[in-house]
């Protein structure tokens, strides 16, 4: 029975762990080359992180300029408290991880960007941009996110559409909805950051509708209407969306 890709990709992982080279590991399974090759060596990448130390020479510097700090205000105190917290193993274990883990996010966010549904890294570009969203604390950048991704959706319904010719329900509702969510952050935000959000969220909503319209000629029968409903949505949305007070006004 023929392997699965990702179980291939669990094995050989394993295997660059021991030691073992990308192409040695790749000569096992040549039909799975192409899509292998770059996880595999941006694991071997990773593999050859070495793990974070503290430079003796550099610490005993800042430790002698603490010493000659006047005791005041408890500062000496907070720089040695600092000192104790930072040698802990576990905050060491703890910072290296949060580190290595942003650069394999915007690593592989790289890597999948231009994946499709059906592409092996297309779950992995739903994960990092749903992790995208909630690393983002700050409402208007969120809101901003939100019309990045409805935009990347459109290209990516485009893209789907012109390579197989048929509509992709799933890339249709989550374009239309990314820009209506956009505006659920409206009143959290200014009068005038609101009114540029909403302005934002329309012409987002109508170049939908252009990309739609356009392709509306080219669907089949089956599609027709569901293309004719998401106009309508897209359409309905422009018109229900109205510029917003922030809660101070």
């Amino acid at each position: 029975m023929k392997r699965k890709i990702e179980e291939i990709l669990d094995i050989l992982i394993e295997e660059i762990k021991e030691g073992k080279s990308v192409e040695s590991c790749l000569k096992d399974y040549p039909e799975y080359a192409d899509e292998l090759r770059p996880l595999l060596f941006f694991v071997a990448d990773i593999e050859e992180i070495p793990e974070p130390e503290v430079n003796p020479a550099a610490f005993s510097r800042i430790m002698a300029r603490v010493n000659s700090i006047p005791e005041q205000k408890g500062i000496k105190g907070y720089l040695y408290g600092f000192r104790n917290l930072l040698l802990r193993p576990v905050v060491l274990k703890t910072v290296s991880l949060i580190l290595i883990f942003t650069f394999i996010l915007s690593m592989t966010f790289s890597f999948s960007a231009d994946s499709l549904p059906g592409d092996f890294l297309y779950p992995v570009k739903c994960f990092c941009e749903k992790t995208q969203l909630a690393m983002t604390f700050n409402v208007k950048d969120k809101s901003r996110l939100h019309l990045e991704l409805a935009d990347r959706k459109m290209r990516d319904f485009k893209l789907v559409f012109e390579k197989e010719e048929k509509i992709n329900r799933e890339l249709l509702n989550s374009m239309i909805d990314e820009a209506s969510n956009a505006l659920q952050y409206c009143e959290f935000l200014s009068s005038e950051e609101c009114s540029t959000l909403v302005a934002k969220a329309k012409d987002c909503h109508k170049k939908q509708i252009k990309v739609l319209q356009t392709i509306k000629p080219q669907v089949h029968d089956t599609d027709h209407t569901l293309i004719i409903e998401a106009i309508d949505k897209c359409s309905l949305a422009c018109q229900c969306a109205n510029p917003c007070l922030s809660p101070e006004e």
